[in-house]
């Protein structure tokens, strides 16, 4: 009843009333032990239910899957619009997409428009068409439907051959077979001999894409409205020829001859073209010459080119003989009266 100054707390847990509850409790405790054969035979109903329930998740799945490739009301193409071409030429389109949805593309039905190969579309109408210059878009408009941009091949360059042959080429750089005049046909000049072979590929690369430049943004980048021709300016690389006034023999002779055929005129890409701007007499602008390179930014080169001729006076503008645009940000103006203005510092100067 009295608390004495050597009592000591109970801190053991065996003092405490609930653990010596549970202590009394766990030891009348029977565990209850399953026979060995009824274990294994839950643990067996468990495992082919387990099984089951994967099974039909799988043939779920790959119902689903059949449905989505093969069902065609769901998401087979019933219906295809061309756009890019004259309506004359749309119906050709039209049937060379009709038979490429009848393929197959590692078993997977074409038509479908999920599984649909836009690579594989693509190079079967450039394949089967010699009509369109390429397949600048597919779209997919789900379910049915699908919209398919083309270009079409189309006279863009008129080209002066030998004997006064005249020879169209298309915007893909390839001769074409016929041809007739068209408005926009932008005239080029290419000093030397040239396959000319109806089909052939005439221009390509960097070459192609500065000439289509200048024919489709000259004007409206520029504000000149009289283009005349574009001259490919060739570069030709010159090496020394060496002259033996002795016939070697053994190996001095075989050296000779390996050097004989290696020192040639080799010719190499070109690297610039010269745009020959006819006179104005609206502006009063003579006849003048624009030189570009190959390869490099033609959009901007000519945006450029705009703004040089806008801040010239009219003085100026008059007397232009030639605009070198082959300095980057920089340019280089020619005048009449100068002593650039000939014929020789407008050629490129051959490499020796």
């Amino acid at each position: 009843m009295f608390k004495t100054k050597n009592q000591k707390p109970k801190t053991t847990r065996y003092e405490h009333i609930q653990f010596r509850a549970k202590l009394k409790q766990a030891r009348t405790h029977k565990r209850v032990v399953h026979s060995l054969a009824r274990q294994r035979l839950v643990g067996a109903f468990r495992l082919v239910i387990r099984f089951w329930k994967v099974l039909l998740l799988v043939l779920l799945i790959l119902g689903l899957g059949f449905l989505v490739v093969f069902y065609k009301p769901l998401l087979f193409v019933t219906q295809v619009d061309v756009v890019g071409m004259d309506s004359s030429l749309n119906s050709e389109v039209k049937q060379d997409i009709a038979n490429y949805l009848t393929t197959k593309h590692w078993l997977l039905p074409q038509a479908n428009i999920l599984l649909l190969s836009e690579t594989g579309l693509s190079e079967y109408i450039l394949d089967h068409n010699k009509l369109v210059w390429k397949v600048e878009k597919v779209e997919r408009k789900y379910p049915h439907r699908l919209v398919v941009t083309v270009a079409a091949r189309a006279e863009t360059f008129v080209f002066g051959g030998q004997n006064n042959q005249v020879v169209y080429i298309a915007n893909d750089g390839t001769v074409m077979d016929t041809a007739q005049a068209e408005p926009g046909v932008l005239s080029i000049m290419w000093p030397g001999e040239h396959l000319v072979a109806p089909g052939s590929q005439f221009l390509a690369g960097a070459l192609l894409d500065t000439l289509l430049s200048i024919r489709n943004n000259f004007v409206s980048a520029t504000g000149l409205e009289t283009l005349g021709s574009v001259e490919i300016v060739p570069l030709r690389v010159h090496t020394t020829e060496i002259t033996n006034k002795t016939v070697p023999t053994g190996e001095d002779a075989l050296a000779a001859e390996l050097l004989s055929k290696t020192m040639e005129l080799v010719d190499v890409p070109p690297q610039e073209v010269r745009v020959h701007v006819e006179a104005n007499a609206k502006t009063t602008t003579p006849a003048f010459y624009i030189m570009l390179d190959v390869g490099k930014n033609t959009s901007e080169t000519l945006g450029n080119l705009k703004l040089l001729l806008g801040a010239q006076a009219p003085e100026r503008l008059s007397n232009l003989f030639y605009i070198d645009m082959r300095f980057g940000n920089k340019a280089f103006i020619c005048l009449r009266a100068a002593p650039c203005a000939t014929q020789s510092n407008i050629t490129t100067t051959p490499l020796q």
